[in-house]
């Protein structure tokens, strides 16, 4: 039963999206910054919807980068403090890339009609925004929904049934 309960409401998440908001200052600069214009505030909001299987490719080699430091159950806290400093100082980034991947999804791509290109530069900047105005409380909470909708059960489940050690066939379930 409560992997039925489950099995809905990851059906309703996969249908739905995700939204979050990302509220950000924008200071003058130059001239603007001299007649005195006051800083403005903004809103941008995002929309990650279920990852295509180039979306969910880039995203998972972010994931596979991704360094944890572990430390001893035992050791003082000043070890504890200091592990966790260093697993965000070199994650914080990349956590920021992989939230941009899954906001931008397919238009992390220019396609020419023929070919499609990575646009690294629309990715970095993005994950710059997210970098400097997202919380780590509000990260876990956009990651959680994310992998949620990139839906890697079911993107497991398809290759198993595809693999080439399989000894039987698949019950027929669209009818």
């Amino acid at each position: 039963m409560e992997k039925e309960q489950e099995k809905r409401e990851a059906d309703v998440l996969l249908n739905r999206g995700y939204k979050f908001k990302i509220q950000y200052t924008v200071r003058p600069t130059g001239i603007k910054k001299f007649f005195g214009i006051s800083p403005k505030i903004e809103n941008r909001i995002f929309e990650i919807k279920q990852p295509t299987l180039a979306v969910l490719d880039l995203v998972s080699s972010r994931f596979l980068t991704l360094k944890i430091t572990e430390t001893d159950k035992s050791a003082d806290v000043d070890t504890h403090i200091h592990a966790a400093t260093q697993t965000a100082a070199e994650n914080a980034k990349t956590m920021s890339e992989i939230i941009a991947i899954f906001a931008l999804g397919e238009e992390c791509f220019n396609f020419d009609g023929r070919t499609y290109l990575y646009d690294e530069k629309k990715v970095k900047n993005l994950a710059n925004l997210i970098f400097h105005n997202v919380k780590p409380s509000d990260m876990k909470n956009i990651i959680s929904a994310a992998t949620a909708l990139a839906n890697l059960p079911d993107f497991l489940l398809s290759i198993r049934l595809t693999g080439a050690s399989r000894t039987t066939i698949a019950a027929n379930l669209v009818e």
